[in-house]
C-alpha cells in the first residue's frame, strides 16, 4: 500500500502575520481537528532555498485510497469542529487549492 503526500504551497492573505497563523494552528488546529481516517498533516516554514519563510502544508495518507476516500466522502468537515477550524483557517488562508498535488510513493 503506497502513501500518497500532498502537498499544499500556502498563501497568506494580506495584512496576515506569520506569529498569528502558527499561534492558531499551534493552540488551536493541532489539538481540536480531528482527521480523516489515515490521515497526519504538518505545517512546515521554509527555512532555506526558493521558499525560506513561506509555508506549507504536507498531508500524509497511508494509501491511495485513504485519500480518495477523504475527498469522495467530504470527511474533512464531517467530525464536529472541524467546519469551524477551516473557516478560521481560511481567515489567513487564500485556499487550500492555492497550488498542491498529491503525490504517492514510488515502491
Amino acid at each position: 500500500m503506497a502513501k500518497v503526500f500532498s502537498i499544499h504551497m500556502l498563501a497568506f492573505k494580506e495584512g496576515v502575520e506569520d506569529e498569528d497563523v502558527e499561534r492558531f494552528v499551534k493552540d488551536e488546529w493541532y489539538p481540536n481537528f480531528v482527521p480523516p481516517p489515515g490521515f497526519t498533516g504538518y505545517l512546515l516554514k521554509g527555512i532555506k532555498g526558493d521558499r525560506q519563510g513561506r509555508y506549507l502544508w504536507i498531508w500524509e495518507y497511508e494509501s491511495v485510497e485513504a485519500a480518495e476516500r477523504a475527498e469522495a466522502e467530504g470527511l474533512w468537515q464531517k467530525p464536529p469542529g472541524n467546519a469551524a477550524l477551516i473557516d478560521k483557517w481560511l481567515t489567513f488562508d487564500k485556499g487550500f487549492q492555492v497550488i498542491y498535488t498529491d503525490y504517492v510513493v514510488v515502491e
